[in-house]
């Protein structure tokens, strides 16, 4: 996803070269507070197809992106309980956001719990 949101930022936010708030996202220290990055987490969703068009999330679609990422992680194997409990931290995340309203606080808030939910999990790089 993290690709994808760069490409947004550079549609979005040209003056960026490399979206500082995106370069330190995983950085424990770093507080994701920029509402700019919810814009682009909005734009990735939209773009990846995570999401219907009236913005409700897209199960179906959710599952196929985690299945085929699976080969691109070569660090920690994506097993089906692990791959069901990122499924479920998405939708999770997207419903307590309020993510359907396409807003970029809304997203701003979802990425806020992706973040916190795969760091709960010590799946954030540099964690494993």
């Amino acid at each position: 996803m993290g690709d994808i949101m760069v490409q947004c930022s550079r549609e979005m936010y040209p003056k960026y070269h490399v979206d500082p708030d995106m370069d330190s996202f995983w950085d424990p220290d770093y507080k994701v507070e920029d509402e700019r990055l919810g814009c682009l987490a909005v734009c990735g969703m939209r773009r990846l197809k995570l999401t219907h068009s009236d913005g409700r999330i897209n199960v179906a679609n959710v599952r196929r992106f985690l299945t085929a990422n699976d080969a691109v992680n070569s660090k920690v194997s994506i097993d089906p309980n692990t791959r069901w409990q990122l499924e479920q931290m998405f939708v999770k995340c997207h419903e307590d956001s309020g993510f359907a309203q396409r807003t970029c606080s809304a997203g701003l808030t979802a990425l806020r719990c992706y973040r916190t939910t795969i760091e709960q999990f010590g799946w954030a790089p540099g964690s494993y």
